[in-house]
């Protein structure tokens, strides 16, 4: 792992929102939309869909697109 992946994995990580993201997901225990996160999380869905994205980018998370439906 380079310098600036490191850098750029623990600013990730270290965002309150993307914490709270986290915990919902590992509370749920399966691969959950990110509509389901939202309203799990009380987040506004285009406020989680950018946080996940940020997540996906790092590595934290796997994304799939199945139609309209990101996972």
């Amino acid at each position: 792992m380079d310098r600036q992946l490191d850098t750029d994995l623990f600013k990730a990580l270290g965002d309150p929102t993307r914490a709270r993201l986290l915990a919902c997901l590992l509370k749920c225990g399966r691969p959950c939309s990110v509509t389901e996160v939202a309203e799990c999380c009380a987040v506004d869905f285009s406020v989680v869909a950018r946080h996940l994205g940020l997540l996906a980018r790092v590595g934290v998370l796997d994304s799939e697109k199945k139609g309209r439906t990101v996972w």
